[in-house]
Parts: C-alpha cells; sequence; structure tokens
C-alpha cells in the first residue's frame, strides 16, 4: 500500500507518494510553500510503496526536520512520521488510513499558532522510534479545544505494539476534547477505556493548556509530572498522583492537577524513559540532569528545547524518548 502525505490540520490536501514531489518556495514545486523560511527547491519526496519511501533534503537554508530532527541528506520514510518544513507540518500515513479525517485535526508544531489572545508555541524535543530495537510506540498529540485552549498529549503503547491503535486513540481525542471541554481527567479516562477495549496498554499524560486563565490542568498514568519553566529559569515540578496504566482496568479514573501559569513560561512533557536514559537507569539521576540543563537563562520554548537536544544528542545510540517544550505569549489579539 502506498503511502500519502497529508497536510496537517487540512486533510483534503493529501499528496499520495507514488512518485517524486518537490516541495518548496518555487512555483514550479510540486507542492509550493510561500514563506521565507522555505527554500525555492526545500525538500524532495520519492517513492512506490511504503517500503521504499525516501525523503531528501535539497540543502535548505532552514532545514527540513523529520519527528524532530533535523535531516542530513536521505532519510527513509514510514506510516506515522511528521515533515516539518519551516512553519507547515505533514503527517504521513498509508493511504488507507488517511482516509479518515478525525485522524488529521493536530495544530502545527514548532510553529507560532493565533489562538485568541494568546500566541502558542510548540517545538518537539525529540521522537526517536526509527533508532530503536524493538521500536517503542511512542504517541504525541496535539488540538485546539475553542477559542482559547489547547490540549496536549505525551505517552507510550507498552509492550506488543497493536496495528490501528493510535488511529483509534487520536479520534478518541477529538471527539472526547469536545464533549468534555478538553478536560484531562475526563480525557484519560476515555482514551483507557480506548485502550482497554483493543487489550493493550499505555502511559500517558494528558494536558489542557489555558492562557486566560493562566493555568496547566493535567492527569498522568504512570508518567512523569510537567515541568514549567519559569522566565528566571526556576522550575516549578508538578504534583505526581498515584495511578495506573491505560487499559489496566476498565472503569479506572485519574486524578486533575493544577499548576498556575505566568505569561512566558515553558511547559515541559517528556516520557520515564528519557529521565532513566539521562541518568543511565536512574531514573532521580536522570531528574536532576535535565533539572539542570532546563533551569537556565533564556528558558523560552526553543531555548529549553535546544538544550535539551543537546543533552539527548551526547547519549546516542538510545532507545525511543519523547519531550515537547509548550509556550505561550500574550498577543494583541
Amino acid at each position: 500500500m502506498p503511502l500519502v502525505l497529508v497536510a496537517e490540520g487540512n486533510p483534503s490536501a493529501r499528496f499520495p507518494l507514488t512518485g517524486t514531489i518537490v516541495i518548496g518556495r518555487s512555483r514550479l514545486s510540486d507542492i509550493v510553500l510561500d514563506n521565507p523560511a522555505v527554500s525555492r527547491v526545500h525538500c524532495r519526496l520519492s517513492g512506490h510503496g511504503a517500503s521504499n519511501a525516501l525523503l531528501e533534503d535539497m540543502e535548505s537554508s532552514h532545514g527540513t526536520v523529520l519527528n524532530g530532527l533535523r535531516v542530513q541528506g536521505r532519510a527513509p520514510l514510514k506510516a506515522g512520521d511528521r515533515l516539518q518544513i519551516g512553519p507547515y507540518v505533514f503527517l504521513i500515513y498509508d493511504d488507507g488510513d488517511a482516509s479518515d479525517p478525525e485522524a488529521h485535526t493536530l495544530r502545527p508544531s514548532a510553529a507560532k499558532v493565533p489562538s485568541g489572545a494568546f500566541v502558542l508555541q510548540i517545538e518537539n524535543v525529540t521522537a526517536e522510534e526509527e533508532r530503536s530495537n524493538p521500536p517503542p510506540q511512542l504517541w504525541r498529540d496535539s488540538l485546539q479545544v475553542g477559542n482559547s485552549k489547547a490540549v496536549f498529549l505525551l505517552g507510550e503503547i507498552v509492550g506488543d505494539p497493536i496495528p490501528g491503535l493510535k488511529t483509534k486513540l487520536r479520534s478518541a481525542l477529538r471527539r472526547l476534547a469536545n464533549k468534555h471541554a478538553g478536560e484531562p481527567a475526563q480525557l484519560l479516562a476515555g482514551l483507557n477505556r480506548a485502550v482497554h477495549e483493543s487489550r493493550g496498554r499505555a502511559v500517558g499524560i494528558c494536558a489542557l493548556l489555558d492562557p486566560p486563565r493562566d493555568q496547566l490542568t493535567y492527569a498522568c498514568s504512570v508518567f512523569h509530572p510537567p515541568w514549567v519553566v519559569r522566565s528566571t529559569g526556576r522550575v516549578v515540578i508538578g504534583e505526581v498522583s498515584p495511578s495506573l496504566e491505560l487499559g489496566q482496568v476498565a472503569a479506572a479514573r485519574f486524578q486533575q492537577r493544577r499548576v498556575q501559569l505566568q505569561a512566558g513560561d515553558t511547559v515541559v512533557l517528556h516520557n520515564n524513559e528519557l529521565s532513566a536514559l539521562v541518568g543511565r537507569g536512574n531514573v532521580e539521576a536522570g531528574d536532576k540532569t535535565l533539572l539542570d540543563t532546563i533551569g537556565q537563562q533564556p528558558a523560552d520554548v526553543p531555548a529549553v528545547a535546544q538544550r535539551m537536544r543537546g543533552l539527548l544528542q551526547q547519549l546516542h545510540p538510545f532507545p525511543g524518548v519523547a519531550g515537547v517544550c509548550v509556550g505561550f505569549a500574550r498577543g494583541s489579539g
């Protein structure tokens, strides 16, 4: 089955990878992206099936980012990949999965997104599925709720991969977000039922960013709580609540916690494996190293994400780890 390239947030923009696709600012490109951060001939995708699809950066000025990492030369593509070109994000799906429009309503990553009275900035630290053996089932998602809130989910499917589970969870998150106004404990309980029905197990965190109220509300399932980096470099660590894995008990409930935010804060979400990796198997030691790394100035989203990447680049090769930095600033709207 061929892969298909889908513009994030616009499921009608679908491009089957059955030949060569050139993306760039030039009007001669197959996909024209009119933005200064995009080179005239930015990158090229080629494919004649899921097993031989390739991405090639054409020596672009600002780089081509695949799953949070800048591409050097060529890189293989697979279903589930995220491709970022300047402020634009594309998702890679199997052609059959891409027909579900609910699966393609994510907010752009690593881009500033106007949203009512604030500007939201998201930057993925890393996602290393392709480096592990067997690959972990990392799971990242985000979407806007109403005019002024955003939900973020970071997790990992535990045990053997379950075909179609990630797509099912994306659809469930969108359905539940509207029903429960983005309340993390309710969302996590609904996702728990979806995992249980699939006979799977997962862990994760669901967080609701509410800038008009200067609040971050979250619920965890055997996962690190959020860290909030103040503009001064001071790090506030969210409270930890006892919890079960997702899917363990169908009617499981999850505790909801809240952190008061200040404009300019950076919220860091990361999986447990990242701390264990940095600490060489010792989670507490890894947390201390990570806190020392991110608890500095400047404390904006790009700076915090870059310091985390710099730390992780010293640790190759490593199993699947994931981190997301999220921040907001007051806008004029």
